[in-house]
């Protein structure tokens, strides 16, 4: 991860000619969140607490680029890579 500070006039403008013609992979983020919720019913925010918060990054026509998992108030011993465990 990188981040800048520039002025908008630092900017060029190319035309979409020859390597300027292509266009960046698709980059998709899917995400998935998992609750403590009651047997049979669909959770409800002010009932149920998240527990869970999984996500991935995948570039168009590749395999994945990114993954995290963030437990919340757990401690699980699992197989996975950037486990964050946030306590509240």
């Amino acid at each position: 991860m990188f981040s800048s500070i520039f002025s908008h006039s630092a900017l060029i403008s190319h035309a979409a000619e020859g390597d300027w013609s292509h266009i960046a992979p698709l980059r998709i983020l899917s995400f998935d969140i998992e609750c403590a919720g009651r047997k049979g019913i669909f959770p409800e925010p002010d009932i149920d607490p998240v527990i869970q918060i999984a996500n991935m990054v995948t570039r168009q026509g590749q395999s994945t680029f990114s993954s995290s998992l963030l437990l919340l108030n757990l401690i699980l011993r699992v197989l996975y890579r950037g486990i964050e465990t946030i306590h509240s």
